[in-house]
């Protein structure tokens, strides 16, 4: 089998199996915000080789960019705090693409962990 997508895990990357043609949906950290934390993001990368053709389709999707998207409040109620602040998605998004630290502390404090 080719290996044609790795996950890093403790600084390390690692192949990602998948069923031969299947798709695949990454949520990435809206998951995360969504889930307080539950369900974590983890960095991603496509690897290339001569031996196998690879087609990649990469469609962002989200929320209108005034709809305010934080962790869901029952999750919230149950773990006693928010992990992440709630903000309009368009900031989150801006954010996002200035490669803003997300984590507590950050010049930008968007993350409460």
């Amino acid at each position: 089998m080719i290996q044609m997508r790795q996950i890093k895990h403790a600084g390390e990357w690692f192949n990602a199996d998948s069923a031969p043609n299947s798709i695949l949906v990454n949520a990435a950290e809206q998951l995360q915000i969504f889930t307080n934390g539950r369900c974590k993001s983890v960095r991603h990368r496509a690897v290339v080789n001569d031996k196998r053709e690879r087609i990649s389709i990469v469609v962002a999707n989200g929320p209108a960019g005034d709809a305010v998207v934080g962790p869901a409040a029952a999750l919230v109620r149950k773990d006693g705090r928010a992990i992440y602040l709630p903000m309009k998605y368009e900031e989150y998004v801006e954010a996002r693409m200035h490669g803003l630290d997300l984590q507590r502390g950050a010049a930008h404090e968007i993350y409460l962990g």
